[in-house]
């Protein structure tokens, strides 16, 4: 546990530095583009395959999640389990849970809809996104049973995503995609490095997977 406690201690002094040494520029730069590369694992539409499951992450964004997932419908099979989960945010606490606002936006947007809907509302991180909704999913079927998976979430989270799946037993590195919104401060791959509070998030994040994995919480 010491050891642990030192190694993270020692992250966070490596991270403040870079994060002070980092600033925005009009064109990628080395730096930035590894650390897109690195982040931004989300396929474009066109790439996606067809999938029998669907993990929706919560986020404070949650209409503008959905409305990107239902754009993606001809990509999920007619008879695919969806997994809406989250319960309510720092950002966007709001009453109802993240999962079962997306739940509503979707049934009432997505109109004969034949898939199986599952709503997890008491995830509060994207590692509780997928431990919670596993066994709901397993009460259905075995997660061996389903062929291709994928998760919807931001897209500047999908690398942190991915790692919380395959810590979770998600079969991340043969049988999940992930498809990255960007909706509320457009984090985008092609732009992040161009403002100064996105700079800041997306370092934040690099920051935070490097705590969560030195803690244990993630896999590579």
């Amino acid at each position: 546990m010491m050891n642990r406690k030192m190694d993270l201690e020692i992250y966070r002094q490596v991270m403040r530095r870079l994060q002070m040494s980092i600033s925005t520029s009009p064109v990628p730069t080395e730096t930035s583009e590894a650390i897109t590369d690195f982040l931004f694992i989300g396929k474009e539409e066109k790439e996606l395959s067809v999938y029998d499951l669907v993990i929706v992450c919560g986020n404070e964004q949650t209409d503008e999640t959905c409305a990107e997932l239902i754009k993606l419908m001809d990509h999920v099979k007619s008879d695919a389990v969806i997994v809406f989960s989250g319960r309510n945010g720092c950002v966007n606490p709001g009453t109802v849970p993240e999962g079962e606002r997306m739940h509503h936006y979707f049934v009432e947007h997505r109109s004969g809809y034949t898939q199986t809907l599952i709503v997890e509302n008491k995830a509060g991180n994207t590692l509780e996104n997928f431990s919670n909704s596993l066994p709901l999913i397993e009460r259905i079927k075995p997660l061996s049973s389903f062929g291709r998976i994928l998760v919807v979430c931001k897209a500047f989270l999908a690398r942190r995503a991915k790692m919380c799946a395959l810590s979770c037993g998600y079969p991340a590195e043969d049988r999940m995609d992930f498809f990255g919104t960007v909706s509320g401060k457009r984090i985008e791959p092609d732009g992040w490095f161009k403002d100064p509070d996105t700079v800041k998030r997306v370092m934040e994040e690099v920051e935070r997977i490097g705590k969560y994995f030195v803690k244990g919480d993630l896999s590579l």
